[in-house]
């Protein structure tokens, strides 16, 4: 098999570029992004607020966003 283009988008440990002898160049860890998509049928109950489509948190630490994707029970979770 050949192929003319070949992208990893796999982060700054690439397996893709590890395998095809690419080397890093720049920062390895830019910022630290962690994105989670999950099914939470009871969430949108336990929300203390009127229905958003996204609700942040802010926190000394870690930040954070959830976003509703389907409104019922799919969100995406994006801590950064």
């Amino acid at each position: 098999m050949s192929c003319r283009y070949l992208i990893g988008c796999d982060g700054a440990r690439s397996v893709v570029r590890k395998a095809i002898g690419a080397e890093l160049t720049g920062d390895a860890v830019v910022q630290r992004v962690q994105s989670s998509f999950i099914r939470a049928p009871d969430l949108i109950g336990r929300q203390q607020h009127e229905s958003a489509w996204g609700t942040g948190a802010i926190n000394p630490r870690r930040s954070g966003m959830v976003y509703a994707i389907d409104g019922r029970e799919r969100w995406l979770c994006i801590i950064i």
